[in-house]
């Protein structure tokens, strides 16, 4: 809280000194002490005549007053009289300054069209007005005092004309200057106009598109419809959210913007807002991870929407210019003040694009990219918050926001009762999100243990299962490169025979794809960035199910021996794994004629053979190798695909292919068709002919 006064302090302080008339009276001091050392360096030096004490009490008066203005300014930051009476101090000062240093000849002559140069180009044409007067008076003093309308008469009218000239040209500049800016500001109340006409005419059907999906919500849906009913409804206020940043926009320009302050509770608005934008990172490979501290209040008295708005803007800003695929929102709460106030803070880390100009800390740039950035900078300004730019050791870039909230009376409370003590293991390869769902735990008084590598997971499991200290839940979280789990859960469920209940975290688009028989050995799906609300429910649910019973098959296929034909190596490897991962041999030959010398030299139970391979393809060496075989065992061939249409499939048939497989496949169907194709029968392998 101390901090976030003294940054408010010096922000305030900053803002007085951009004050016009403040650099102005720093600049007359500044002249003030130079015309001090070059007039008693002439009287010294007897190239003038006047005296030390003139010269003294000249600058005591001088620079007495010149300090008070700036007091004054200080005070009251803008002051009419107070500019007339600067106007008239500083010719008045200029003459005198004359007088001392060599009358009609001193070079304090040319601050008369300096001053009121100055003064009308900076406020205006009375300003403008007032300063010929006094100037044309003051010179004609030094004109009397010398009796130079005698000796210099036609310098004298020249600088009388130039005095008088000069001053009509910079008021009909100014008139020109005018009416261009007025022609501009017509331009952009124009502007103004057409983008809150468009941003009203979106908003038409937006609010009917809003307005279906609150009806719909209140129909019967299951888990997976409300979860896209959630996201197409936090989409839709995100969507809502960019047309008010162009109606906002323009009213930043003229600093009209009202506040609507209503009660709500921020964690569920900050929890929303990331999760209708984690669609927008995953389309750009950048995860969106949150913790919500429990210190941050679930009560404040705020305008939501501008909250709402200026945390989306961050965001946003963070997935089109993070170099990395993690940002991290942060929201936690400081001390609480003499006033009831609560310290909210609020911190939007990632690492900044090398592509994009880097950001400085606590220095707002003025770019186009840069405008959501801008917006948010006025609207937390807006809402009496604090918006700074920081930097860490890591030269990441960390957005912080400070807010003053009332503190509320009700404090965030989890119901944790069924949870207490419970034994979970939590498996995710990105370190951050790993942290998270560790301290969510921890806050739902759990027995957490966590691990990022596929061995560990196993291991951590068999040392519970001799501890006799078995896991309740195991929590298995989808990577970033929507890679799904589906032979871990296999390894679970048939290497450790775990029975404890898998919550698989996954993102919005993969649902459909761990539907059906990718969902075996699975008993509850999690959107991520994970919420600490649904996480409690959904880790309750599981906790109160029954334990998996699980299936032992009753014909257990023995070890078989495979041979992969794929030139391809990538392709090659993954079949390999899949395949040494279900206790299968593996061997891998790179073109046809090795698949035959392999074929004829090795007894296989099975060949993997890729249809599109260089020199001798798939279906070739099928062809020559049925010939070879005939009168013999048949070896069952499994044709490899890139594309499996009609007339893929009837090539394969005629060459005496017995299944097919389009590329990439993955560990489940491969079991599958073993388990279609092999049967043991008193221990012997035999082939199910189609």
């Amino acid at each position: 809280m101390l901090i976030y006064s003294t940054f408010r302090r010096l922000d305030n302080t900053m803002l007085k000194l951009k004050n016009p008339e403040l650099i102005q009276s720093f600049i007359r001091l500044c002249i003030g002490g130079l015309t001090y050392v070059y007039i008693t360096t002439g009287i010294e030096s007897e190239y003038f005549i006047a005296s030390q004490n003139t010269i003294f009490y000249f600058s005591l008066f001088f620079f007495g007053l010149s300090i008070v203005n700036i007091l004054s300014i200080l005070w009251i930051p803008s002051s009419t009289p107070r500019r007339y009476a600067m106007l008239a101090f500083d010719i008045g000062v200029t003459t005198f300054a004359s007088f001392l240093s060599g009358g009609l000849n001193s070079v304090y002559i040319l601050v008369y069209l300096w001053i009121y140069i100055g003064y009308g180009s900076r406020y205006g044409i009375n300003f403008l007005s007032v300063a010929v007067a006094l100037t044309l008076l003051s010179y004609n003093v030094l004109l009397l005092t010398e009796d130079a309308w005698h000796l210099l008469s036609l310098e004298a009218i020249a600088f009388l004309l130039i005095i008088t000239a000069l001053p009509a040209y910079l008021y009909s500049m100014q008139k020109r200057l005018m009416k261009m800016a007025t022609q501009a500001d017509s331009k952009n109340i124009a502007k103004n106009e057409f983008l809150h006409t468009m941003a009203q005419q979106v908003n038409s059907p937006m609010g009917g598109i809003v307005g279906m999906t609150d009806l719909l919500n209140k129909t019967e849906l299951n888990i997976q419809q409300k979860q896209y009913l959630q996201s197409l409804s936090q989409s839709s206020q995100s969507l809502q959210e960019i047309i008010e940043d162009i109606v906002d926009f323009s009213r930043l320009e003229k600093a009209d913007i009202p506040l609507n302050h209503v009660q709500i509770n921020p964690r569920i608005l900050i929890d929303g807002l990331v999760h209708s934008l984690a669609p927008l990172g995953y389309e750009k490979s950048r995860e969106l991870t949150y913790y919500i501290n429990s210190s941050f209040p679930n009560e404040a008295y705020i305008d939501a929407q501008k909250f709402r708005q200026l945390l989306s803007n961050l965001i946003r800003y963070a997935i089109q210019h993070s170099a990395s695929k993690s940002i991290y929102i942060h929201a936690y709460a400081g001390t609480i003040n003499a006033n009831e106030n609560l310290n909210a803070n609020i911190e939007i880390q990632f690492q900044q694009s090398t592509e994009t100009e880097p950001l400085q800390p606590n220095k707002m740039p003025n770019t186009n990219e840069t405008l959501p950035l801008r917006i948010s900078y006025q609207l937390t300004r807006l809402m009496n918050g604090l918006f700074e730019i920081q930097t860490n050791e890591n030269q990441d870039v960390i957005f912080n926001l400070h807010f003053n909230w009332e503190k509320t009376r009700v404090n965030y409370k989890l119901n944790k009762r069924i949870h207490n003590n419970k034994r979970i293991l939590i498996f995710d390869i990105d370190k951050v999100n790993l942290n998270v769902l560790e301290k969510y735990c921890l806050q739902l008084d759990m027995e957490v243990y966590t691990t990022s590598g596929h061995d560990n997971l196993i291991a951590h499991i068999l040392w519970s299962q001799e501890k006799a200290q078995l896991f309740d839940i195991i929590i298995l979280c989808e990577d970033i490169k929507h890679k799904h789990y589906h032979d871990l859960v296999n390894r679970i469920r048939n290497e450790t025979l775990c029975n404890a209940p898998i919550l698989y975290a996954t993102y919005m688009h993969s649902i459909e794809q761990i539907a059906g028989k990718n969902l075996e050995g699975i008993q509850a799906t999690i959107l991520k960035p994970i919420s600490l609300d649904i996480l409690t429910r959904t880790l309750a649910d599981l906790l109160l199910t029954r334990p998996l019973e699980l299936k032992t098959p009753e014909n257990t296929l023995p070890t078989l021996n495979i041979l992969i034909a794929e030139d391809y190596e990538t392709n090659a490897s993954d079949a390999y794994e899949h395949l040494t991962n279900l206790g299968h041999n593996v061997d891998i030959a790179t073109d046809g004629n090795t698949a035959l010398y392999a074929m004829n030299k090795y007894t296989y139970h099975l060949v993997l053979m890729d249809t599109s391979m260089p020199s001798l393809d798939g279906i070739e060496a099928t062809k020559y190798w049925r010939f070879l075989e005939r009168g013999v065992k048949r070896t069952p061939i499994f044709a490899l695909m890139e594309s499996a249409t009609d007339q893929t499939r009837d090539l394969c048939i005629s060459a005496g292919m017995d299944d097919f497989f389009s590329k990439p496949i993955n560990e489940l169907q491969l079991k599958d068709a073993l388990s279609k194709h092999f049967t043991q029968i008193d221990g012997t392998v035999a082939h199910n002919a189609p």
